[in-house]
């Protein structure tokens, strides 16, 4: 059978196996071997493929080994001193090599010009610390200097089968020797006695799968840095004997880690029992490291620490569960802590900070996985130092398994410092803030901040969740869920307080905010955010803890409920009083009256004071103070200090106010604590900074307003309408007189109604009523002038201040 050869097949398709009754048409066949043949004389001698310019073809193949044949010849050749001295002394296609501080440059000979081919390295060049660098080896040694370094034993990690001596693991005595030998070897090699760092090679020991029986403490004997790293903390498992720890120590570190391991038993993993700061040396360490750890069954404290300053402990993604009464998960003490994402089981205390700033205690699942005793999450213990400053507790889960109405998310109380015993072991140390009845006198000094954070309180709590026996807390910030109920957010201990002192001037810096999303129950969750009236600044915007006296509603349009406690606004001649300072009065103030005072200070203790009237106020009810004030023409200060309580240095509220050239309304909210004080005043002071005689002593004080009430006044005249006006002339005030008056009684005399323009402001209105029953021939004479008259019984007019004077704005019958 014949087939047909196409063009597309071409010449290829002849072959000897090829049917003899094959049909060849020569001329189609003809032109395809034409085509094929330019192919490949195209392949042979052109630089790229003709099918694909991205391969190479059969010359630049050829090129390239005619390249490397002669770059070959150029390393056994002879070496040139200058590419001139080489062309000369080579001919048209020739290789030479041209050598420069251990580089050698290949160039080729082409018609008399040198052209370069390639750049290589000699070996001299490579083993010197500049050859090096050129290839970005670190610290200036050659790749074979590291790599010998590198296998030295001082970088190879310590492996503990290498101290087995051919043992399985899982031998108490020979695991025990073994531990005890690598630990040994790790600590020799890091520093002296006099706590000088050294470099840290060889400190890590490598922990294998399986079960390593401990029998005893490993102690430190000196300063010391140890690394522990298991397989995994299902894999590597470690067993501490009853009343031991994997390390025990009173001496300093360069640092310590436990990572991706397991222990059971034993009074805990790390002590460190001696006092002193725990981190010397001149680089310092890298404090304790534990992550992707799993502790079981330990009887006192899984971490302690007796030094007065532990710091930077790193904490993360590890399991602590202790045995039914332990005592506590861990307790860091000094700054820069950072505890995040672990599981806390079965303690009395968890996570316990003395001297503790700038902690991070971030998104940590507290929880019981029995029943227990009454559980604390976290204790943060008070100091005269720094205590809680920089202190964010965030995203951390409270409560809900087994949780008890007696437990407490955060407890701040003193712990016992009158011993030298080991803080984790000695037993005054958990009982000490239940048995002392002392009121604590230590401070958090401030930045203490707690945000998204769920308290799932299935139980319910009898305590407040945030509990204190000091009243000293400053710039607590708390915006958390509760699920569940609370009787208080923060309660204070109310066996030692019934109120704040009235010249704690730490409390009010506290923001406590209450909103609609912050409550993940239904039901209400908490009865009062504080037991204390005088916490800080409580919001709610939602109004969900509106009944509480203390947290401020909306604006309201009128001052329904105000209860005045001081207006300057009508006299503030009367009130003012100075301490080293001058006044003038008379100076033009915010609304275009001459009701403000210059204040020159004399001195930089110097002072203005004006009285609160206590005489209706009530304790623990919000209060606002609103003063204008401004800067002085010349001399003036740049800001001031707006002070509530005592005097200049007895206060519970201070607020410090920058001056702007033009008039600003300041608005100050506070709490009163104590409503019985008789001598409370707002008190105007300088920062010692600003002040300088002649130069900066001077401000404006204008209008001065405070009043008791849960909501700021939009407009300060007292709503209502007074209808007992009788023939007698009378003038309106803004802030005591009704904005409707009405006369409705037969008028034996012309009557003048006049209106004061002290403490009035652009926009304040009084509508003016000649009832029907305003009988008779006389009239109702309005303003100066007047400026409208009354005739009739019946008509009305309505006047309004424009902030200069007061105008009639609109007139009629009834």
């Amino acid at each position: 059978m014949s087939r047909i050869i196409t063009a597309y097949e071409g010449p290829l398709a002849i072959s000897e196996t090829a049917n003899d009754q094959t049909l060849i048409y020569s001329g189609e066949n003809t032109y395809e071997a034409r085509r094929l043949a330019e192919l490949s004389k195209t392949w042979a001698e052109g630089l790229a493929s003709p099918g694909d310019p991205g391969t190479r073809s059969a010359k630049s193949w050829a090129g390239a080994a005619q390249l490397s044949a002669g770059t070959a010849e150029a390393f056994v050749g002879p070496t040139y001193g200058s590419t001139q001295d080489a062309l000369d002394q080579t001919n048209d296609g020739d290789f030479f090599a041209i050598q420069t501080e251990g580089l050698v440059s290949i160039y080729r000979n082409e018609a008399n010009t040198a052209v370069l081919q390639r750049t290589v390295a000699t070996s001299d060049f490579l083993g010197s610390p500049q050859g090096a660098m050129a290839v970005t080896v670190a610290n200036g040694f050659t790749v074979q200097q590291n790599l010998t370094d590198l296998q030295a034993d001082d970088m190879r990690r310590i492996d503990l089968r290498e101290y087995r001596a051919g043992v399985g693991i899982g031998d108490e005595t020979a695991d025990t020797d073994a531990l005890k030998a690598a630990f040994a070897d790790a600590a020799a090699l890091v520093g002296g006695q006099n706590g000088s760092a050294a470099p840290i090679y060889r400190n890590k020991i490598w922990l294998p799968k399986g079960n390593i029986l401990l029998g005893e403490s490993l102690k430190s004997t000196g300063n010391f840095a140890v690394f522990f790293e298991g397989q995994g903390r299902d894999a590597t498992r470690i067993h501490i004997p009853d009343g031991e720890y994997l390390l025990d120590s009173d001496h300093r570190s360069f640092g310590i880690s436990f990572q991706n391991l397991q222990t059971r038993g034993g009074k805990g993993v790390f002590r460190r029992s001696g006092l002193a700061p725990a981190i010397g040396g001149a680089s310092g360490g890298i404090g304790l490291l534990v992550d992707g750890c799993a502790f079981y069954d330990y009887t006192e404290c899984a971490l302690g620490s007796s030094s007065n300053d532990d710091p930077f402990w790193r904490i993360s993604r590890s399991k602590f569960t202790g045995s039914v009464g332990s005592k506590a998960i861990m307790l860091p003490t000094g700054g820069g802590h950072d505890i995040r994402s672990n599981w806390i089981n079965q303690y009395k205390y968890g996570i316990c900070l003395r001297n503790g700033y700038d902690v991070l205690i971030d998104g940590n699942r507290f929880g019981g996985l029995t029943n227990g005793p009454v559980r604390t999450d976290i204790w943060i213990i008070p100091t005269s130092n720094s205590s809680g400053s920089g202190l964010k507790i965030s995203r951390n889960y409270h409560g809900n398994e087994n949780d008890s109405p007696e437990d407490r998310s955060v407890l701040i109380a003193a712990a016992d410092t009158s011993s030298n015993a080991d803080h984790a072991t000695n037993p005054t140390w958990e009982a000490y803030e239940e048995s002392n009845a002392a009121v604590d006198s230590s401070y958090i000094v401030g930045q203490v901040s707690f945000h998204d954070n769920l308290h799932a309180l299935d139980s319910g709590r009898s305590r407040g969740l945030i509990y204190s026996r000091t009243t000293n807390l400053r710039s607590f910030t708390w915006q958390d869920k509760i699920f569940g109920a609370a009787p208080y957010i923060f309660e204070f201990d109310n066996a030692l307080f019934t109120s704040f002192d009235k010249n704690n001037r730490w409390a009010q810096t506290n923001t406590v905010t209450v909103d609609s999303d912050v409550f993940a129950g239904a039901a209400p969750s908490t009865d009062a955010v504080c037991n204390l009236p005088g916490f800080g600044q409580i919001d709610s915007p939602s109004g969900r803890m509106s009944g509480q006296a203390d947290i401020p509603l909306a604006a309201a349009p009128f001052a329904a409920d105000c209860t005045t406690l001081l207006d300057s606004t009508t006299s503030i001649a009367s009130l003012l009083t100075v301490s080293g300072a001058n006044i003038t009065l008379g100076q033009s103030d915010a609304v275009n009256g001459r009701d403000a005072a210059a204040v020159n200070l004399t001195a930089g203790s110097g002072s203005v004071r004006l009285p609160l009237d206590l005489t209706n106020a009530q304790e623990g009810r919000l209060c606002h103070l609103e003063i204008d004030l401004a800067q002085a023409l010349t001399q003036s200060l740049p800001g001031v200090y707006i002070r509530i309580g005592e005097g200049v240095s007895s206060y519970f509220k201070s607020v410090y106010v920058p001056l702007n050239p033009t008039w600003r309304t300041i608005h100050v909210p506070f709490v009163l604590p104590n409503a019985q004080a008789s001598t409370f005043r707002v008190v105007i002071c300088a920062h010692s900074s600003d002040f300088a005689s002649g130069v900066s002593d001077t401000f404006h004080v204008g209008r001065i307003f405070v009043y008791q009430a849960q909501h700021r006044v939009s407009s300060l005249q007292v709503p209502g309408c007074s209808t007992n006006n009788d023939s007698t002339s009378k003038t309106l005030h803004v802030r005591s007189s009704k904005p409707t008056q009405v006369w409705d009684s037969p008028l034996l005399q012309d009557c003048s109604v006049s209106f004061s323009t002290a403490a009035a402001y652009p926009g304040a209105r009084f509508r003016i009523v000649r009832g029907p029953g305003a009988s008779g021939n006389h009239a109702l004479l309005l303003g100066d002038g007047p400026f409208k008259t009354l005739d009739l019984p019946g008509s009305w007019c309505e006047v309004e201040y424009d902030g200069t004077s007061w105008l009639s704005v609109g007139a009629g019958f009834l």
